[in-house]
């Protein structure tokens, strides 16, 4: 049989074919010596953590005999045999256990409903009467999802079990608990299942906990760690102010599943539940301990703190674990058990974890035996990564930006101004045209004419040039971002004290530099943003066109024989893309690439065999000494110029700190040029 063949296991098992017939009596083995939620008050209960697991669950399986379904029924029963084999809990509850077993239940219909639509409820209900092939057909229509005549029962047994465990904890049978449940939940929508999740059984409990315990419980925190988003539970609780949803997930634009916007940083709830929902969105896979230990730091405890619940449920998927072959990322165990432990501190301790995804049956038990480790009052482990990545720094300081609006914990503040207001002006352009008219003053350097109608609007007074350029042998010519202002802002807002703020702009050495030289030079900035652009601003792409058109329209109609480029962060890719897409081999003498924190780019051509071994040779590339470019070898990497390691991470520290040694080797090639 096909459901004998997914109960199979090379671990004890307390499910025998019989005991399908005898699961409508509510009956598992040992059921009699479980404590009920309603009789355990006990000061030895008290004491203990609540732990809920029942093998039925197990019967949710694919018809398919040769489908090694990533939702697996032994993600339970493997989860379940870690914390046995480790002594916190026996197959016969005993006093000496560390948890307290928690009896299962099915969910009532009067609690689905509390969430779900009864359209809902009777699409699933009617897969328990139908036939194999309805049921096979059913799994090609639906969103990844998979149906046996038993997968109701197990979704409402999984969404009464939370129900029930998250209620012992709530009433205080137990201090918390860790509700070992499948089908998971926090995919199904209100209106539909899908994702592996039937019913969405963390929101259910989540409900009726606010309207069974309304004297206990005003305010809950549901925190979800799952890689992928909780589309559903943030749909249930979308316009409610009494129940806060955070969730870290692999995010990639709305590229990962679940495929929608809906987890987008932006998304922060509607109505009266406005800022009730916090997105913390990764942009990639390969995100690992120090990046969600630094969103919990820098976004999720500070936004708890201040909400301050009575009750935290974690939706605890453990697909974003190292070894999960769809998270395809890297928090391990000890991470897991840090974030529990950290929430542990609020809602006087009130925790309930709910078993979500977590698809690598070795990853999801040790990560499963490390929250259920925190529970009990052990202490974690040791991280494997402390620091957190780029991609985490820049998307908790957009997450923080963004929630800044509805929380007083959140830095920087909110920007309200509105740069079109006559009154207010974009710092950016305030600089340039500062830049603008001390160069004038100095060197008489101008504005470079942009006549195209493309670039017209977004470049102007963006793009410098000395005003005899067109003459000179030798032609410098500097691409940056804008320059970076440092400074203190206020506790409670964003303002800078303009006496305490300084500009750094080391793009001003090399123009310094190249006039001293008596060289030609174009200095080109390029805006993050642009002012009073009605249309869409893509940087990459204008940065692309700006420097193709510069060269048709001006490098190469010069006299110099002499070019330089120097390049730094986001204008570093215009550069690549002229390479590749202009013959710049003739008079181009040098190209220096500053990357910062931007990832390396290497050239994309075939249009031309010996173009990368070109580049190579004509090229200083700074790239931080952290780079993973650094850890590969050094096969095929001709293409991405001459590598030359920094210890700065920004490219403005670059641009600054290797100026010395850029300009003396312009100098070199200059005499070894002329002694040629």
């Amino acid at each position: 049989m096909v459901l004998e063949k997914k109960l199979a296991d090379d671990g004890p098992s307390t499910v025998t074919p019989w005991s399908i017939l005898l699961k409508r009596e509510n009956h598992i083995v040992n059921q009699e010596t479980l404590i009920s939620s309603e009789d355990a008050g006990s000061l030895e209960a008290i004491k203990k953590s609540g732990l809920c697991y029942d093998p039925r669950m197990r019967f949710h399986a694919t018809l398919n005999e040769v489908d090694d379904h990533p939702e697996d029924p032994r993600r339970v029963l493997r989860v379940f045999e870690a914390i046995r084999k480790a002594g916190y809990v026996s197959n016969t509850p005993s006093p000496a256990d560390a948890f307290l077993r928690l009896p299962s239940r099915e969910a009532t219909l009067e609690e689905l409903l509390r969430v779900h639509t009864p359209e809902m409820y009777e699409k699933i209900i009617k897969t328990e009467l139908m036939s194999r092939e309805d049921l096979a057909n059913l799994e090609k229509i639906s969103d990844s999802l998979y149906f046996n005549n038993e997968s109701a029962f197990c979704a409402r047994l999984a969404c009464g079990s939370a129900i029930e465990t998250c209620a012992a904890v709530v009433t205080g049978k137990v201090k918390n608990a860790f509700a070992v449940v499948r089908p998971p939940g926090h995919h199904a929508e209100p209106h539909k299942p899908g994702g592996f999740c039937l019913f969405n059984n963390v929101s259910v409990a989540a409900r009726s906990m606010l309207q069974r315990y309304p004297d206990k419980v005003k305010r809950i925190l549901i925190v979800d760690w799952d890689v992928h988003h909780g589309n559903g539970t943030q749909m249930a609780f979308y316009d409610d102010p009494n129940v806060l949803y955070i969730s870290l997930h692999r995010y990639e634009q709305g590229r990962f599943y679940p495929g929608t916007v809906y987890g987008c940083a932006e998304n922060c709830g509607e109505g009266a539940g406005l800022g009730r929902t916090v997105n913390i969105p990764w942009p990639c896979s390969g995100m690992g301990d120090g990046d969600y230990i630094y969103a919990f730091q820098r976004v999720v405890m500070p936004i708890a703190y201040e909400f301050q619940p009575d009750l935290v449920i974690i939706s605890s998927g453990f697909d974003a674990a190292a070894g999960d072959h769809i998270g395809q990322c890297l928090v391990t165990p000890a991470a897991y058990a840090h974030m529990t432990q950290m929430l542990m501190g609020l809602a006087d301790g009130k925790v309930f974890a709910s078993l979500e995804g977590g698809y690598s049956l070795d990853a999801i038990s040790v990560s499963a035996l490390a929250v259920a480790q925190s529970l009990i009052g052990l202490p974690p482990g040791r991280l494997h990564m402390v620091y957190a990545s780029r991609h985490a720094v820049e998307t908790v300081d957009k997450v923080t930006e963004i929630q800044s609006q509805f929380w007083r914990c959140m830095r920087p503040k909110y920007i309200s101004a509105n740069p079109e207001n006559a009154h207010v002006s974009r710092l950016h352009d305030i600089i340039r045209s500062y830049q603008a008219k001390k160069l004038f003053e100095d060197w008489k350097i101008t504005n470079l004419p942009i006549l195209r109608d493309s670039l017209s609007e977004t470049f102007a007074n963006q793009t410098l040039c000395s005003n005899d350029f067109f003459q000179k042998d030798v032609l410098v010519v500097l691409i940056h971002e804008a320059p970076l202002v440092l400074g203190d802002g206020k506790k409670d807002t964003n303002a800078l004290s303009t006496s305490d703020s300084l500009l750094v702009d080391p793009g001003s050495l090399y123009i310094e530099w190249a006039m001293q030289q008596n060289f030609g030079l174009i200095d080109i900035n390029i805006p993050e943003v642009v002012t009073g652009e009605n249309k869409p601003y893509n940087m990459h792409e204008e940065t692309k066109k700006l420097c193709t058109y510069i060269w048709d329209n001006y490098i190469e109609l010069t006299s110099a024989r002499n070019v330089f480029f120097v390049a730094s962060g986001k204008a570093v890719e215009g550069i690549i893309h002229l390479i590749a897409s202009r013959n710049v081999t003739k008079t181009v003498r040098c190209i220096v690439n500053f990357f910062g924190s931007e990832p390396l780019t290497g050239l994309k051509t075939a249009s031309e065999d010996d173009l990368p071994g070109w580049y190579f040779r004509h090229s200083l590339v700074f790239v931080r000494s952290s780079d993973d470019c650094w850890k590969k070898p050094k096969k095929n990497k001709r293409r991405y110029g001459r590598l030359m390691q920094s210890e700065h991470d920004s490219a403005t520290n670059m641009l600054e700190h290797h100026y010395r040694a850029v300009t003396q080797y312009f100098t070199h090639l200059l005499k070894k040029n002329d002694s040629s």
